[in-house]
């Protein structure tokens, strides 16, 4: 229900906007329109005030405006002034362009509204910091917050992010370790990473740190002389309670069973298989005494092979299993996925072969393996990229990360902020459509209607500050994607007034027609995309169809 409402509400404000924009240039133009509606089809509740008909329409996908003299044959004649189709090119335009303007300025209105409530962001407090990294070797620890990147101030975790990818050999950090205030110099390293878009780069980043601390999703050995086996744990349960306290992250786990006597109730949240809904299991375990996870046989979950990539992958065929534990890579521990996804890249850009160490029932198995370069597909969206992989998945879930809020009551700097946030998000939805068209980002990324009831639910769950950010984005998203050249959009029309204004006389009926025509059977296509999409995407949960 919740999801209906979220859609409901989010595209009722997104076409009241756009449509309002339209309406109102036309007024204060001297247009007169004969119908304002939000939704299509049958009126469910309609008021005329004034030349105007509002209207509520039963089908809530949109709106419109319908101007005197849409209709040539059913406007009367005494309104032929105020007809849309008898202004001037300008005024035309500054109407049609209005209603993604308004989208827009209630983008720029929503992020102000955002920031003055407090937008939450990832911090710069440090989750995570692998043990004999680069940052470790340089002095970071977990939670310890970063202050400064070369006497920056830094807020977000963006922010710091950032800072770092403008250097290309080492950071100065201002460092809050408790009541300890420092100064560290730690080198940068040029490694892979995604963008926004989910494309793989390489960009200067701190080595083996993270935001968020890791999880206690639980990878067990194979070995049946553990504790961990012995009580029923599987590799993939995410340990969620101990004795009745919650845990929320590896180091809470480590604390709540090292060093344990007697017995402990344990909640997991297990999986059956891969994709399904991890459901509740009560274990009770005998503890052994032992002061640490290792020695219990729990180690992270993203060091064990839950799968490959392919038959074909370099790791299957060197003879590595599901189950094995990652155990050191040409002699040096692994640690975390994250510093293993880094040495594989390396080591594939300089054609290097890598001598793996696996742990197998109790026993450390060698093995030789060269990494090679793979087509990969992100499956939800159709993303592909070539990576240098070894070929293995393995099981991974995030830990929380340290949040923060940015607040802005400074009147002026808050008009900013909204503004400098909407032009962020317009250039990065007008990329994103770019890599649409060019093949960069597949088609499988357009969404529908389910998609956005989706999002708009899922974002209100998590709280209003979320859903008024995808409120704002999704506006942008509307406004961008209206001003495109093609018929029957606002763009489409813009670029008509335009060839008119420059020739000096409207173009030929047929050819408007047949532009419409063209412009028509294109949105259709879209819409049929996007429901197709929505289809395979959530039909399993919606109509026992397509999903996976």
């Amino acid at each position: 229900m919740i999801y209906i409402l979220a859609f409901i509400v989010l595209l009722g404000i997104l076409v009241l906007a756009h449509e309002l924009g339209h309406f109102l240039a036309a007024v204060y133009l001297g247009v007169k329109a004969e119908v304002f509606s939000l939704g299509f089809g049958k009126a469910i509740w309609k008021k005329k005030i004034g030349d105007t008909e509002y209207r509520l329409s039963i089908i809530p996908l949109g709106g419109y405006v319908k101007f005197y003299g849409d209709d040539k044959d059913n406007s009367p004649e005494e309104m032929r002034p105020y007809f849309f189709v008898s202004q001037k090119v300008w005024k035309r335009a500054v109407i049609v362009f209005a209603g993604p303007f308004c989208n827009f300025l209630l983008a720029a209105f929503v992020f102000c509204l955002v920031f003055f409530i407090g937008e939450p962001n990832v911090s710069t407090k440090l989750g995570y910091v692998e043990q004999n990294s680069v940052s470790w070797k340089a002095g970071l620890r977990s939670d310890d917050v970063i202050k400064k990147v070369n006497g920056v101030d830094v807020k977000t975790w963006v922010d710091l992010d950032k800072e770092i990818s403008k250097n290309t050999s080492e950071v100065v950090l201002d460092v809050q370790r408790l009541d300890k205030k420092l100064e560290l110099k730690v080198p940068v390293l040029d490694l892979i990473a995604k963008n926004r878009f989910g494309e793989t780069e390489y960009r200067y980043q701190l080595q083996g740190v993270s935001p968020f601390k890791r999880s206690a999703l639980v990878g067990v050995s194979n070995s049946k002389n553990t504790f961990a086996s012995r009580a029923g744990i599987k590799t993939g349960d995410l340990i969620y309670k101990v004795d009745g306290k919650e845990i929320n992250s590896w180091d809470e786990l480590n604390q709540a069973l090292s060093g344990k006597k007697g017995k402990l109730d344990i909640l997991v949240k297990r999986a059956e298989k891969k994709g399904t809904k991890p459901e509740d299991i009560a274990l009770t375990a005998d503890m052994t005494g032992q002061d640490s996870l290792e020695a219990l046989g729990l180690y992270p979950a993203e060091l064990f092979i839950s799968g490959f990539v392919s038959k074909d992958s370099p790791a299957a065929k060197a003879g590595m299993k599901e189950g094995d534990r990652i155990y050191s890579v040409n002699g040096s521990p692994v640690l975390s996925f994250q510093s293993l996804q880094q040495v594989v890249d390396l080591a594939g850009r300089n054609n290097s072969a890598l001598k793996i160490v696996a742990e197998r029932e109790g026993k450390l198995v060698d093995f030789n393996i060269t990494p090679s370069l793979h087509d990969l597909k992100d499956d939800e969206i159709g993303q592909k990229e070539k990576r240098f992989l070894l070929g293995v998945e393995t099981n991974f879930y995030p830990g929380p990360a340290d949040q923060t809020k940015i607040i802005i009551r400074n009147p002026l700097k808050l008009i900013w902020a909204g503004i400098e946030k909407t032009l962020f998000w317009i250039w990065i939805t007008i990329v994103g459509l770019v890599k649409l068209f060019t093949g960069s980002v597949s088609f499988k990324a357009v969404g529908g209607p389910l998609m956005i009831g989706k999002v708009a639910g899922d974002s209100l769950m998590l709280g209003m500050v979320y859903f008024f950010r995808i409120l704002a984005v999704i506006s942008i998203n509307l406004g961008v994607i209206n001003l495109f050249p093609v018929p029957v959009l606002d763009g489409g029309h813009l670029v008509m007034f335009s060839l008119e204004a420059l020739r000096g006389k409207p173009l030929k009926e047929r050819y408007m027609e047949l532009a419409q025509q063209v412009g028509f059977y294109i949105l259709i296509g879209l819409i049929v995309l996007s429901f197709y999409n929505d289809i395979i995407k959530f039909g399993s949960a919606l109509l026992g169809i397509g999903g996976k």
